[in-house]
């Protein structure tokens, strides 16, 4: 008869440490992905850097990288949320919780008198 022993579980720091390991992983493969798809490492560099909360320390916004880049705030805005929501990162400070973001913006009409 083959029995088998359980081997014990490993503790609960090093299956921990094992989860974040991965999950660090991941952000640097995304990262990789993304700069090799999009052909601008520096920009996927800076909205990574934005959608972690990077941008506090530095202080780049969201319209000073678009204009680095030559692209539209919205656009940055696009990306950073992109790669927030695929690595299931909460939003830095700079930017909109997931619940502004469902809102449009009204506009601003200007009377014409």
């Amino acid at each position: 008869m083959d029995e088998h022993i359980a081997e014990p579980e490993p503790p609960l720091d090093e299956r921990v440490e094992e989860l974040a390991m991965r999950k660090a992983m991941q952000i640097v493969r995304m990262f990789l992905a993304d700069a090799q798809a999009v052909g601008n490492a520096r920009l996927t560099l800076d909205t990574l850097s934005l959608a972690c909360g990077l941008s506090n320390y530095s202080g780049e916004s969201m319209s000073t990288i678009a204009r680095k880049h030559g692209i539209s705030r919205a656009a940055v805005s696009k990306r950073c949320v992109d790669m927030i929501e695929s690595l299931g990162l909460p939003p830095s400070r700079a930017m909109r919780q997931a619940a502004h973001r469902r809102k449009r913006p009204r506009q601003k009409l200007r009377r014409v008198a």
